[in-house]
């Protein structure tokens, strides 16, 4: 099974590159669309073989997208606001296997034609954009497509509405690839400034966990941090995925 990412901008954190190399791990192929210039810092993993780079604008071309956010918000939710609408493009044009790069693989995705879950307890009707599996051409995507909307969150409700017009639905619990929902991500982090990730735990049984960059981006979290909590699921993660790639580059 082929796991398409979409990128843009030099962020490229130690928890992107965990999530990355997760992918492989598991027997997924990974392809990572990349918008502008590649990112040139020691958590890239442009030099990883098995992985393939591609040009994000050989699907569409997105700056003008991005850029026409540029006074209403910052860079990290311009770029998710545009990345929705790539994806929206992508899964139209090729259909297949998207993962945002904060999608950690436990175990092989099932090789279903659609992939549809929730990553919230708190919003019952809504559908997550960051793991999606799809045939190509499909009516759901050519909707969002043609309401998708430039505001922080509400792609997430044109996606959901697409899915209920066209008589579709969750194909899976959410604990299955959301194990750790963005309410309690949202919850934990409030409470101690910290990633649920560092709480002392195992491993879930699932496919994925999403560990909501949106959220983490500004945490700092790095190996350093992770051997501060060596019970944590994250410390556990990390051992399991570095034990067969290096950490970061050299």
């Amino acid at each position: 099974m082929k796991a398409n990412f979409f990128w843009k901008g030099q962020d490229f954190q130690f928890l992107n590159r965990l999530a990355i190399l997760s992918h492989i791990i598991v027997g997924h192929k990974v392809v990572i669309w990349i918008s502008g210039p590649a990112p040139e810092n020691k958590y890239w993993v442009g030099n990883i073989p098995g992985i393939k780079i591609r040009d994000a604008n050989d699907v569409v071309f997105i700056d003008s997208f991005f850029h026409s956010m540029l006074e209403r918000y910052s860079v990290p939710k311009r770029l998710r606001i545009a990345s929705d609408m790539w994806q929206f493009v992508f899964l139209y044009r090729r259909g297949g296997l998207y993962c945002d790069t904060d999608v950690i693989a436990l175990k092989k995705f099932p090789n279903m034609e659609w992939i549809i879950s929730r990553d919230s307890e708190d919003h019952e009707e809504r559908f997550a954009l960051g793991i999606i599996k799809a045939p190509p051409r499909h009516s759901v995507f050519k909707y969002c497509i043609e309401n998708v909307r430039g505001k922080w969150g509400s792609n997430t409700r044109v996606f959901s509405e697409a899915i209920k017009k066209y008589g579709l639905g969750l194909t899976h619990p959410k604990e299955v690839f959301h194990p750790f929902s963005c309410g309690i991500h949202s919850r934990y982090l409030k409470e101690t400034g910290r990633s649920v990730l560092l709480k002392e735990g195992e491993i879930p049984d699932a496919y994925s966990i999403h560990y909501f960059g949106n959220k983490t981006y500004k945490l700092g979290i790095d190996q350093n941090m992770v051997e501060q909590f060596p019970k944590s699921v994250l410390f556990k993660l990390s051992e399991w995925i570095f034990r067969s790639y290096p950490r970061e580059n050299d």
